[in-house]
């Protein structure tokens, strides 16, 4: 038989990916996500650019600030597909740098400059911007995209609302 504190111990000493499971689910419960209008978007001339560069396979642009998240949607039927908690388990897994983003800054090659994922027929790219923002763009997975220009061009159209 083993003490019940022991196998409490052996219980709460988790592998790296149960600690990250932990920090998810712990964000899951401290981010607010919100769904905003153009008007609202902290860069609208960044959505205004990315939907007249990509058109009907734009769906959503999420702004990603440590605690808040505000998230502009193309597509009606986005809104209508997915519920407020699985909108918040997508932002703070999909924002989460701990799995790959600080591993990897330790090496010589230095961390991602942005990271893709492909979800749900979605491809979803995570462009880290300054001051610990990270911007989320989903487009159609079928889109034909250069994904260093999408990162140019959302780090050039969200600077003005950075430095403001």
């Amino acid at each position: 038989m083993v003490p019940e504190s022991q196998q409490k111990g052996r219980l709460y000493g988790l592998t790296d990916l149960g600690e990250l499971a932990y920090e998810r689910v712990a964000l899951d419960q401290e981010a607010e996500v919100t769904v905003v209008d153009d008007g609202e978007f902290p860069a609208p001339e960044l959505t205004s650019e990315l939907q007249e560069a990509y058109g009907d396979a734009l769906r959503a642009v999420a702004w990603c600030e440590p605690v808040q998240t505000r998230i502009r949607f193309f597509e009606q039927s986005l809104l209508d597909r997915y519920d407020e908690d699985t909108v918040k388990t997508l932002v703070a897994t999909l924002t989460n740098e701990e799995a790959i983003d600080q591993p990897l800054e330790d090496l010589p090659i230095g961390g991602p400059v942005l990271v893709a994922f492909a979800i749900d027929n979605t491809l979803i790219v995570r462009v880290p911007l300054d001051d610990g923002v990270k911007l989320l763009v989903s487009l159609d997975a079928s889109i034909d995209v250069t994904l260093n220009e999408l990162r140019d061009s959302c780090r050039q159209m969200s600077a003005v609302a950075l430095d403001s």
